[in-house]
């Protein structure tokens, strides 16, 4: 019997079949892909990397008064107090009329100098 003597219901039932075994591959293909994603949820998150916070790059090489007492770990006021003990010989700040900036090297010298 070829396909135009087929009888109807064996045409459909042939038809079924097929939609089936591509329903089937297609179900395995994204079973495939569940896994993996499942897989990739499973990996262990990275902890972020610890960054410096206050970086040494040229455009900051000068700190203010509050980016200083961050990098030391200090409030604002003990830097005052550090800047006016000269036993502490902190490093002088560079003037620009009010505005009073740090450079980094200044800040890490005198760090290495007080271990």
């Amino acid at each position: 019997m070829n396909g135009a003597e087929q009888d109807p219901l064996t045409r459909v039932l042939g038809d079924l079949a097929e939609v089936g075994r591509k329903l089937v591959e297609t179900s395995e293909s994204a079973l495939a892909l569940l896994r993996t994603g499942e897989a990739e949820c499973r990996q262990p998150e990275r902890e972020p990397e610890a960054k410096d916070p206050m970086p040494t790059t040229k455009l900051s090489t000068l700190f203010t008064r509050r980016e200083v007492a961050d990098l030391l770990r200090i409030d604002e006021r003990t830097l005052g107090r550090w800047r006016a003990d000269s036993a502490m010989k902190f490093p002088r700040p560079i003037r620009r009329s009010r505005v009073l900036r740090w450079r980094r090297k200044d800040i890490d010298d005198w760090l290495e100098a007080r271990r």
